[in-house]
């Protein structure tokens, strides 16, 4: 039986429990960390999910869940007990997040280590990688995250009640609580001097391991050598070895294959067909992916000359970026050599250079002690200062290496193109965006050998996780329906408004409530007695850090000292300190029912942070404000393709179809929108004449409802007789190939948002449709009747502060922004009609302005 890739990803569950896992206090830190990288974020509370949700005490418990409620596992694997003997550690709490390369695995390998230590679920983090090449990448960049003081600052929300800002180290040193390792995976063997098995020894229920690049330890048959076998296997050995008896462990890879199958632990994949289409991302996160399907060069010299034009044709195309790198993939060490030797003969005879020159242009990249020098000159060939522009390099040696320029791959032997994990490698290495393509998509050329290309199609697809879909993307027509639309980009401006620091007697901030405080907590600890073959359970009593009432006091003196050094104020003076401890004690007494008088180390932090308003007041507050910068133009025939899975058109996706522009589409796409008109339900395939489908895509993606009842009007002859042209808006994208506007809103938990909690969060929205009459656009939001919501209130209220600054700098179009709802869709379509669509207010905005 074929499976899907999809079909073997383990779902956890979405419904925790909130006092046991509330991950929405940790929304600012994501939205920080993250950005528009809605996968990391999704990747991240996955794992915690599982990790600490409190719904799965292993692997197994989870395999089952799904296996239970999945019959294409059962169907695949035929009992659970086959599926068990797959995953690689079933009696831990272990999973593997399989992000594609290039999408920013690191990001979520620090989420989940920073949140995991600020739950207090374990006191320490080890990260595990292959290399030390790998190993230097990701010091550096978990440096850079625990030292930005933006997250740390996300961090401080009073619901996050234990605050670690971690430090960085590797192994040479001893690890402490609160403190993250990084190490490569030689350090844990018993003959290499480490600190290791001191820091860890024993603490395994308290440590989270995070494995990079885990594919070694699902493959480790895959090395290049017995050497590297052998060291890979050790890895595995490491994270089973009682002496630790670590219980969470986490993989993160691109490629978590063995051979072609793939991993059993799955629980997040975003794919590279994913990312190369931008989903849950607002920029371009990978290059697109030209693979040869078919050439005439067939002798090496031949190929070779063709490698090499599209080398040059790289340059002139994508001449924003600063470099542009063609890589060699070979499967030995020696056949390395003897072509990075063939090639810069080949640049010697092209390019009438010396040897010296050559040899600056070609780098040879193996695991040979010869070749070590060149593994430090790979550090900095992303550098236009580097001349390296062709580099050869052994499969899989390349990991760790975080390059943006590479625009061609070449696999020179089939045996490093000939598996999922060799192909998702070999396609990592040149899938980075470089800075300056962040909102376009360049391409990279994979040059494999025609002669593979239908043996390795299958392959590649399921790698990219080419599904079945219909695409709906821009065609040239005898009528071009394309048509030019202006936006606006804002730029932010801090503004800080001066507070005058209160110079009389100062009212005390009000106290806050506190948490309900005990000097003492009890802990139950379960054993089993293996002689007595029997449990006992014991009871534990751990005494909590309290202070006395005079020590705050003292210490909110002393705060307020600080902040008058700062601001030049005088609130150590006007502050009372009778007056506050008396504040304080009447606050107590109903949060210490034992009197003791003392007060917690976690109330403590919650009355201190009560008087940060009075910082605020000394040195004023910041406010962003947003400037609209020049309008600029988008052309239609940019927009982004959009994508819907054939299987989607039975449930929840509909489509317009005009047979002469499904016509126009690429021969694939014809059978893919065929095949789901063939399967789709009746409602779900609206038809449409060459005269009323006034737009320029092959077909039309509607999501099935409100959209696809809209879409019935706007292809009904009476009311497209009144319209120019229009067209359907995608999900998603950038400035240049969609149409967005951007909103704020607040976001968080229901109860902080009752409490008028909550934080601040921008975003963009994507209005459904854009339907043009002569000079007037009418930009088209679509929802449901009962959808009044506090994000639409604030999509209502920015969109008509946008459209209004748009049609103050252009005069060019006249711009018009409409929410509508099923029960305006009738009256809307005659107000097109008899030509008042100008005027016309539908009830769901004005529902929106009412409530």
């Amino acid at each position: 039986m074929i499976i899907k890739t999809q079909d073997l990803v383990l779902k956890v569950r979405k419904d925790v429990d909130p006092p046991k896992l509330d991950l929405s206090k940790y929304d600012d830190f994501l939205d920080e960390l993250c950005g528009h990288r809605e996968f990391q974020k999704d990747a991240i509370e996955t794992v915690l999910r599982f990790l600490l949700g409190g719904e799965y005490m292993n692997t197994a418990e989870l395999a089952r869940e799904n296996f239970d409620d999945n019959p294409k596992l059962q169907e695949y694997y035929g009992k659970f007990e086959y599926f068990k003997d797959k995953l690689e550690f079933p009696n831990k709490l272990t999973c593997t997040v399989d992000l594609a390369t290039a999408t920013g695995k690191t990001w979520v390998m620090y989420g989940i280590a920073q949140i995991m230590l600020c739950e207090k679920a374990v006191d320490r983090v080890l990260i595990l990688c292959p290399s030390t090449t790998v190993k230097y990448e990701l010091m550096k960049k978990f440096e850079k995250y625990v030292s930005d003081r933006h997250l740390r600052a996300t961090l401080t929300d009073v619901q996050i009640s234990y605050r670690v800002n971690p430090a960085v180290k590797d192994a040479a040193r001893t690890i402490r609580d609160e403190e993250i390792c990084i190490d490569n995976i030689h350090k844990t063997y018993d003959y290499v001097s480490s600190s290791i098995e001191s820091s860890f020894a024993g603490k395994g229920q308290r440590t989270l391991v995070i494995n990079d690049e885990a594919h070694h330890i699902i493959c480790p048959e895959a090395e290049t050598s017995k050497a590297d076998i052998k060291l890979m296997l050790e890895w595995k050995k490491f994270l089973q070895d009682p002496k630790y008896n670590f219980k969470y462990i986490v993989g993160l890879t691109g490629t978590p294959y063995k051979g072609n199958e793939y991993a059993r632990n799955v629980v997040c994949r975003y794919s590279i067909m994913q990312a190369m289409e931008g989903d849950l991302a607002g920029n371009y996160v990978i290059k697109k992916i030209n693979y040869v399907q078919k050439s005439e060069a067939k002798k090496w010299d031949y190929k070779i000359e063709e490698i090499y034009s599209n080398h040059q044709k790289n340059k002139r195309l994508w001449r924003k970026a600063k470099k542009h790198i063609t890589i060699f993939i070979t499967k030995t060490i020696n056949a390395a050599e003897k072509l990075a030797n063939e090639l810069m003969n080949f640049l010697i005879d092209k390019e009438k250079i010396d040897v010296k020159e050559a040899e600056q242009k070609v780098l040879v990249v193996t695991s040979s002690p010869k070749h070590e020098p060149n593994r430090a000159v790979l550090k900095t060939v992303d550098d236009p200062a580097n001349k390296v522009e062709w580099i050869v390099s052994v499969t899989m040696l390349t990991e760790g290496w975080d390059v943006d320029n590479v625009f061609q791959i070449v696999p020179h032997e089939e045996r490093a193109f000939n598996s999922k994990l060799l192909i998702a490698q070999v396609l990592g290495r040149g899938l980075r965006v470089p800075p300056e393509y962040q909102s376009e998509q360049p391409a990279v050329i994979v040059y494999n050998h025609d002669k593979w290309s239908e043996a390795i199609k299958d392959l590649v697809y399921e790698v990219w996780d080419y599904e079945h879909r219909v695409r709906s993307y821009i065609v040239e027509k005898e009528k071009d329906f394309n048509f030019q639309l202006h936006n606006l980009d804002y730029r932010k401006e801090e503004v800080t408004v001066k507070k005058h620091p209160r110079t009389g007697a100062y009212r005390i901030p009000r106290i806050p409530e506190l948490s309900t405080q005990s000097a003492i907590i009890k802990l139950h600890t379960t054993y089993y007695q293996v002689k007595e073959k029997k449990e006992k359970k014991v009871t534990t009593k751990i005494p909590i850090k309290m202070y006395t009432v005079d020590r705050v006091v003292n210490d909110i003196m002393n705060k307020l000292a600080e902040f008058d050094a700062e601001g030049k104020t005088e609130y150590a003076k006007t502050v009372s300190r009778k007056s506050l401890k008396t504040a304080i004690l009447k606050v107590l007494k109903k949060a210490d029912p034992e009197k003791t008088g003392m007060v917690s180390e976690e109330n403590k932090n919650r009355i201190e942070r009560s008087f940060d308003v009075l910082k605020r007041e000394a040195t004023g507050t910041t406010t962003i404000k947003r400037i609209a910068e020049k309008p600029y133009s988008i052309d239609t025939n940019d927009f982004a393709m959009a994508s819907a899975k054939i299987t989607e058109f039975q449930k929840n996706k509909a489509m317009i179809y005009e047979l002469n522009s499904v016509k126009l589409s690429r021969k694939e796409d014809i059978e893919f929108i065929e095949e789901a008109k063939k399967k789709a339900t009746f409602e779900n395939v609206i038809p449409a004449s060459k005269y009323t489908f006034k737009c320029p895509l092959n077909v039309v993606i509607v999501s099935y409802g409100n959209e696809r009842d809209f879409a019935e009007y706007i292809v009904k002859q009476e009311y497209a007789d009144c319209i120019d042209v229009w067209i359907k808006n995608v999900d998603k994208g950038t400035d240049k190939n969609s149409y967005r506007i951007p909103y704020s809103y607040r976001a968080g938990s229901v109860s902080s948002l009752a409490r008028n909690g909550g934080h601040q969060k921008e975003a963009y929205f994507y209005p459904d449709f854009i339907i043009k009459i002569g000079k007037d656009i009418l930009i088209i939001e679509i929802k449901s009747d009962e959808d009044i919501t506090e994000i639409n209130k604030a999509k209502l209220k920015y969109a008509k502060k946008h459209i209004k600054e748009l049609n103050d700098k252009q005069k060019q179009c006249k711009y018009y922004f409409k929410f509508l709802s099923r029960q305006d869709f009738s009256r809307f379509f005659e107000a097109i009609k008899n030509g008042t669509y100008k005027d016309y207010v539908s009830n769901l905005e004005t529902e929106l302005k009412i409530r």
